[in-house]
């Protein structure tokens, strides 16, 4: 009785890989010829050393053929765990008993360690073993059929290397994509393929299509699929797995890294040299620390004790198919993948904040961006463009078109975002506004939610609106005035407020000022006044903004000139009466430390879950709003005098 069997009669008990090869030649693709044993089988040829079962494992390929042996271990390649790059595969075995037992021996071995007894969650996992032909290839590479792009269209993602796709999955290589849009579920839309990257050849879509299309018909789910075509043009699948987790395609800058992996971690680097000799790289990586980032050139399946401490990935090669990558996102880390010069950029124990999300990499004197952008117009103090506000996966976000061309989107998101919510908002987004998220978590988020509660103050509506039209119109005369008479009511404010008989009046006018604080200290400087400069300093195209605001630019021309000097007066009178508002007692910057207890001493003590929410509410239920509008339509006729 043989101790293996065919390609074509496998069941799940000889594993995963063999189960998915099984499948894939029921499918009707062209699967390189093999055998595989189960992890029964398998252990008693490694215990009695059957000569017997080698010479006929031997007999089944052509003496001149070499041999992949690859681990088919019982939980791999799974619905929920891959086990991706974590089993030894073998590749280029000679044809005779002595390679092919040595060969069992490795895969087998391999299954035994800690790291995998983590990762799997059981004790150790039952391996089975897979013994193909060997294909060598002009092409080789990965695809998952079932992937979202960019714009939120359903897609096919695949990734070609040129050789063996050993060097795409153990992140040795960077890749050249393929994406192909589906006109509905299953059918490919040929027609719209694009190729990213340096091996631009069509023949490569024309020799995977019909594979593709098999695979969706019979499988009816995506697949994270290993395939390779030889010299003669023939097209092989060699692995088929479930996809653990949707891929939302990155955009791709090959300078500047490619994001594998959604999140944000803080912590000190740890680099791995992959220059070290096999002994003191096998040191490197079991003294990695726990809590810190990994930086290395590629990670390759022995970097996996280093992964699972590791907080956060940084490559300078790979691709978001490779192993690493696809660990990465089943484990929830933050990881960026051809980023090149990060082990120089980052040395060990550099302290560095990793937002795959945000899409920047922060050390201490430096920003580094995945895409280069002349300006964060997200991060302007304006709250006109806000679109929607939505609870996502128990996360509320704050999506925002741009100010500039009404067509990107920025998604204000929290600090504590997980790495499922990103995935889900991401998803989101871009099936709903057709283009990739651009995350950003900052103080913007909290203040919103200020900004929200102060418009119920006329008098700050008010100078919010007349501060918009003397940025628009940048008239620096009016810009002085404004601030003097803002700090003017400020005062008079102060002394309301020293004069107020109730908590909740005192209250009502530190409201106020800090919304008339904002304004001055944020929303004008930092808002309106900064997007009216960029207006004027994007006509001029060979002129960076960051450098314009350092004073770089040509003196002869009276625009750019009277631009900045705007920019400068603002910036004056930013500092200079923030300033005076802290020294007459009309602000103070620790304010909002002890504001719910002020609240809710405003409020008499009311219990409410948001104190705050509470006193806006009573206070637009509890002042005359006729009176409101009387009175605050004086002070603006007195303001109106200057204006």
């Amino acid at each position: 009785m043989k101790l293996f069997s065919s390609l074509e009669n496998v069941d799940s008990s000889f594993g995963g890989k063999a189960s998915g090869l099984h499948n894939l030649i029921k499918a009707g693709v062209n699967v390189p010829k093999g055998i595989a044993i189960t992890p029964e089988n398998l252990l008693s040829i490694l215990h009695s050393k059957s000569k017997k079962t080698i010479n006929e494992i031997t007999r089944e390929f052509s003496d001149c053929d070499k041999l992949a042996v690859r681990s088919s271990a019982l939980s791999e390649d799974g619905e929920k765990k891959s086990f991706a790059g974590q089993y030894k595969t073998v590749l280029n075995v000679n044809n005779d008993a002595k390679s092919i037992l040595q060969s069992l021996i490795t895969v087998y071995d391999s299954s035994l360690s800690q790291e995998i007894q983590k990762y799997s969650g059981n004790k150790q996992d039952l391996m089975g073993v897979v013994i193909q032909k060997m294909i060598d290839p002009k092409y080789a590479g990965v695809m998952f059929t079932h992937s979202t792009d960019l714009n939120g269209d359903d897609c096919c993602l695949i990734e070609v290397v040129v050789g063996l796709g050993e060097q795409l999955v153990s992140g040795h290589s960077n890749t050249t994509r393929i994406i192909i849009p589906y006109n509905n579920e299953f059918d490919l839309n040929l027609d719209s393929a694009r190729i990213e990257g340096h091996v631009q050849d069509n023949s490569i879509i024309d020799n995977l299509k019909t594979s593709i299309t098999k695979i969706n018909d019979y499988f009816k789910k995506g697949m994270d699929i290993e395939w390779c075509i030889d010299k003669n043009d023939n097209t092989f699948i060699v692995q088929a797995r479930p996809i653990t987790k949707n891929i939302l395609i990155p955009e791709i800058n090959s300078e500047n890294g490619i994001i594998a992996s959604l999140g944000r971690c803080h912590g000190k680097t740890y680099v791995i040299d992959s220059d070290l000799d096999d002994d003191e790289l096998l040191e490197a990586i079991n003294n990695f620390i726990a809590g810190s980032i990994l930086v290395a050139p590629f990670t390759d399946t022995q970097y996996m004790p280093a992964i699972n401490k590791a907080i956060g990935i940084i490559t300078e090669e790979g691709s978001i198919l490779s192993h690493a990558s696809i660990i990465s996102r089943e484990k929830g880390l933050p990881c960026v993948v051809a980023f090149k010069n990060a082990s120089t950029l980052f040395p060990t124990d550099t302290e560095i904040t990793l937002d795959t999300a945000k899409g920047e990499i922060l050390s201490e004197n430096h920003k580094y961006l995945f895409e280069k952008r002349d300006i964060d117009w997200e991060s302007f103090s304006i709250y006109d463009n806000i679109k929607e506000i939505k609870n996502i996966d128990g996360c509320k976000i704050i999506v925002e078109y741009s100010p500039i061309d009404n067509k990107d989107i920025a998604v204000h998101i929290p600090y504590d975002v997980t790495a499922n919510q990103y995935d889900t908002i991401e998803y989101y987004i871009r099936k709903t506004y057709k283009q990739p998220a651009k995350f950003v978590a900052s103080e913007k988020y909290l203040w919103f939610d200020e900004f929200t509660r102060f418009k119920n103050f006329n008098l700050f509506d008010y100078y919010l609106n007349i501060g918009k039209d003397i940025c628009e119109k940048q008239d620096i005369e009016k810009l002085k005035k404004l601030y003097k008479t803002i700090y003017e009511n400020a005062k008079n404010l102060v002394k309301k407020k020293n004069k107020a008989d109730n908590s909740f009046d005192t209250f009502k006018t530190e409201e106020l000022l800090a919304s008339l604080h904002l304004i001055v200290d944020a929303i004008i400087p930092d808002g309106y006044g900064l997007l009216s400069v960029y207006e004027v300093v994007k006509e001029y195209k060979n002129l960076q903004f960051r450098e314009f605001l350092n004073g770089h630019f040509d003196r002869t021309s009276s625009k750019l000139v009277n631009c900045f000097n705007f920019f400068k007066t603002i910036s004056y009178y930013r500092n200079t009466i923030c300033q005076k508002f802290v020294d007459i007692g009309a602000y103070s910057y620790s304010y909002f430390d002890d504001r719910d207890e002020r609240a809710k001493n405003a409020i008499a003590n009311k219990y409410s879950d948001d104190p705050i929410d509470e006193f806006y509410k009573i206070y637009k239920k509890k002042l005359n709003q006729e009176l409101i509008k009387s009175q605050t339509n004086q002070e603006n006729d007195d303001i109106n005098k200057d204006f």
